[in-house]
C-alpha cells in the first residue's frame, strides 16, 4: 500500500483510514501494529529513522480491537459449525 497526501499530517490521516477500511476476520494481522506507530508521537511529528522500531519499543504495546463484523463473523461461524441457532425462539 502506498499513501501520499500534501502534507504529513495529510498522509497520516489517509492511512489511519486505509488501515481502519480493512476488513479482515479470522488471522491477526500487523494492522494494530501500524495504528500503534501512527499514534506514536515522534512519529507524528516526523521524528524517525531507521532506528525507530529499536528506539521504540512501546509500539509494541497495542490493543487488539475486535470490531463489531468480527464479532458478528465468529458468531456465524458457530451457528455454522454447531449446525444451531442459539438465538432462535
Amino acid at each position: 500500500m502506498t499513501i501520499r497526501g500534501y502534507n504529513w499530517e495529510q498522509t497520516l490521516q489517509r492511512l489511519r483510514r486505509a488501515l481502519n477500511g480493512f476488513l479482515i476476520v479470522g488471522p491477526k494481522t500487523t494492522i494494530p501494529f501500524y495504528l500503534a506507530i501512527c499514534d506514536d508521537p515522534d512519529f507524528r511529528a516526523g521524528r524517525f529513522d531507521t532506528s525507530y522500531i529499536e528506539t521504540h519499543p512501546g509500539i509494541f504495546n497495542y490493543p487488539e480491537p475486535e470490531r463489531e463484523i468480527a464479532k458478528l463473523a465468529k458468531l456465524i461461524a458457530e451457528i455454522h459449525a454447531k449446525k444451531i441457532n442459539p438465538y432462535a425462539g
